[in-house]
Parts: C-alpha cells; structure tokens; sequence
C-alpha cells in the first residue's frame, strides 16, 4: 500500500520541521509513484526489497540497504521489483538546513550502496519516526544534518556555478 497523494500535491513544508518523511510498502512489483520532479531533495532508503528508480530518465537499480538520492528538479519515478517492497522517503528543502550547502549548488551522486554509516543514521532517523518520544523532531532534525554532513563530505558529483 502506497500514498501517491503526496507525490501528487505541492509538498507543504513545516518551517518548525521542515521534513516529509513517507514509507512506501507494496506487496507485489509495481509503480511506487508516478513521474514527478520538485524542488526538494528527495531520499530513497530501501528497508526491503529492491526497486529501479528513473531519475531524469536514467535507471538507478536500488538494492535492499541502498540509498537513492533525488536531487532538486529532476523528473523521477519509481517501481518495486520485488515482493515486499519497504522504502523509507525523506523529503526536504536543502535551504531550510543549510543555506552554506545550499549555496555551493551541490548535486549529490544518485546511488550510495552498502555505506554502513548511511544505514545506521537512516535507522536513526526512522526509529526517532516512528517511535515519536518527547522531542523526536528535534532529534530527526540534529541527525539529518549528520546525515547532510556526511553525505557533503563523500557523495558530492558536482558542485554547479551560480551561472
């Protein structure tokens, strides 16, 4: 089962926690969300299962414990190709976190496979999620940065011009 609602409206974006966090749960291959772009940097965690993932019509094949890193304004969609798909999505505007990172006009690489430092601040993430105890918001937000942090230090493809 799948929410593609939110792929379908504008994402709004709570200045306070300027976070999405979705789970996407199939149990048969298929269409996970349809074509969208945004300007929001998007992360596609699989929990379970493998997926392919067009990005700006190239393939990316994201394995079980795999990171899918959508940069903003590029046209995606997604597909499971396993039964008893689990991916965790993080959705965010770079700015809201850091505007230093922000103004260096980074594109992250697409795929990360098998970094265990990834896994273990993505798990972070999504036991403070779904456990929601006294001040998880704040404890998402602080690991999110070590997660920006982290993936600024070794998964940069390019850094653009203003022009």
């Amino acid at each position: 089962m799948h929410d593609l609602s939110l792929y379908e409206k504008k994402l709004i974006i709570d200045e306070e926690f300027p976070v999405q966090m979705v789970e996407n749960r199939l149990a048969a291959p298929g269409c996970v969300f349809r074509p969208h772009w945004h300007e929001h940097l998007e992360l596609h965690y699989n929990l379970k299962g493998d997926s392919l993932i067009y990005c700006n019509q190239q393939p990316l094949q994201v394995e079980e414990g795999n990171l899918a890193i959508i940069n903003s304004n590029e046209l995606h969609e997604g597909f499971s190709k396993t039964k008893d798909f689990h991916a965790l999505v993080i959705i965010f505007e770079m700015r809201a976190f850091s505007k230093e990172i922000a103004d260096y006009n980074v594109i992250f690489k697409p795929l990360v496979k098998e970094d265990s430092v990834i896994k273990d601040m993505v798990m972070s993430i999504y036991n403070e999620e779904n456990e929601k105890k006294q001040g998880y918001k704040l404890a998402i937000k602080g690991k999110l940065y070590e997660l920006i942090a982290y993936l600024f230090r070794n998964y940069v493809a390019q850094i653009l011009s203003d022009k």
